[in-house]
């Protein structure tokens, strides 16, 4: 869930509507009527002994009642029955009026006065039609109390004129106190639903301005987060490039590692770049350390081969004939065999024979002429190189194993020879007559102990 609607949940609930507003203000004036109700019950309680003929013992019941039907309000009030509690006052204030005005002089008595608040009061506490309803029945309900007393069907208690006149007064004074007090308080209820709003506005014009700044940064870790992937997927391929190059045989590739940023997975990356240029190197260093020890085996084993003298070291041809020539050897097969590399002169071409790396011989090459050596010559003689270096290392190894295998023979005839003797005299005698043979010694001699002859 964004920020913007968590902020926005707890700033709405703040918000008074506008029937909490019509609540708090029932609440008002049910206190101001249960005021004026309680001192209008201790006034009639005293009135029944200082005015004896005031109808205090009608009006005393129905003001009780309405004190009691107030704290009712109050308690539905508490008790979330905004509804009930605002339709029972209205029904409950206009009966007590209306049986007030019978017993003070009818619907021309003082009291008739305080009938129009009732639509006021019912405007400020429940909205306007139930203002406009509750002022039909009151006018309902006050022109059959004028047609009736006309007719002579009811009879209201008379009010002496003194006193009425002198209560009218009151009751407009009244009236009007009420009707200020209410709307004094109406006025105070909206002034604080004012400042509520104000309050609400700027709390929501500053969770907008979060909610923005949270998008904004939402936004800009998308980015950072988008940049960060690419990055790494760019990352992943170029490791997966030097692999294959590696793979492939480019042992001198390395990664070009960049600073990584501060995300744990480029700085994984960053760590494995390292390692496998490490790697790398290391497989480098022992396959050069292999490469060399091949080379040094590939020099000695031709140098072995050509001390036994089994076979010339050197072939010339020459007039159509091709004869062995242990001197045959061209000044440019020095460089040659030097520098590794073919040697083109005028007249002369030279290539060295390359087994492993290692030089085991040369070709050279003399014409007569001044035609230039062309690409297809080139081609021809170093392909014929390089048969003839593998043929020649072939040969070698041939006649390496077939001198191994003559050795070996050779060497489990002797043995065999020696452990066909069960006596240590005849032992060695066999021993060495079988060595001298074997090796076509002239003088064979054996002798056990260590001490002086």
């Amino acid at each position: 869930m964004s920020m913007a609607t968590e902020e926005a949940k707890p700033i709405a609930a703040e918000f008074e509507s506008e029937e909490a507003q019509q609540t708090r203000l029932f609440h008002y004036v049910a206190l101001i009527t249960l005021g004026g109700s309680i001192a209008a019950l201790i006034f009639l309680i005293v009135s029944r002994w200082i005015i004896p003929q005031f109808p205090s013992r009608y009006l005393t019941p129905v003001i009780g009642a309405f004190v009691l039907g107030n704290l009712v309000g109050l308690w539905l009030l508490r008790r979330q029955r905004a509804r009930w509690a605002i339709a029972g006052y209205l029904l409950s204030i206009t009966a007590t009026l209306f049986y007030t005005i019978y017993f003070m002089g009818g619907s021309t008595g003082p009291m008739a006065v305080v009938l129009v608040a009732v639509p006021i009061v019912a405007g400020l506490v429940s909205g306007r039609r139930p203002a406009i309803l509750i002022g039909l029945i009151i006018l309902a309900l006050y022109a059959a109390m004028v047609v009736t007393e006309r007719i002579g069907w009811l009879t209201p208690r008379p009010v002496p004129e003194s006193t009425a006149q002198i209560l009218r007064y009151v009751m407009l004074a009244l009236t009007i106190l009420l009707t200020f007090m209410i709307v004094a308080a109406f006025a105070a209820v909206s002034d604080q639903a004012k400042k509520t709003v104000r309050q609400q506005t700027q709390k929501l014009i500053e969770a907008n301005r979060l909610a923005q700044e949270a998008a904004q940064a939402e936004r800009e870790a998308r980015a950072r987060e988008s940049q960060t992937i690419y990055r790494l997927q760019q990352t992943v391929r170029e490791y997966t490039r030097f692999l294959d190059r590696v793979t492939a045989g480019d042992y001198s590739t390395r990664l070009d590692l960049a600073e990584a940023d501060e995300s744990p997975e480029a700085r994984q990356l960053f760590a494995l770049g390292h390692r496998l240029n490490a790697t790398v190197e290391s497989l480098v260093a022992s396959l050069q350390d292999l490469q060399a020890i091949q080379r040094r085996y590939v020099r000695e084993s031709w140098d072995r081969f050509l001390s036994l003298g089994y076979v010339h070291a050197g072939f010339r041809y020459r007039n159509g004939v091709a004869a062995p020539d242990d001197a045959a050897w061209l000044s440019p097969m020095e460089q040659a065999v030097k520098s590794k590399r073919p040697v083109v002169g005028e007249q002369e071409l030279a290539l060295p024979l390359l087994q492993r790396g290692e030089v085991i011989g040369a070709l050279g090459i003399r014409r007569d002429g001044a035609d230039e050596w062309s690409a297809d010559d080139l081609a021809l003689v170093q392909t014929i190189t390089d048969q003839l270096a593998q043929t020649v290392e072939a040969l070698r190894l041939l006649d390496e194993t077939q001198r191994r295998a003559a050795h070996e023979a050779l060497v489990a005839e002797v043995t065999a020879s020696i452990r066909e003797s069960l006596e240590m005299d005849t032992m060695l005698q066999v021993a060495i007559r079988e060595m001298g043979k074997a090796l076509d010694a002239a003088e064979v001699e054996v002798r056990l102990g260590s001490g002086e002859l």
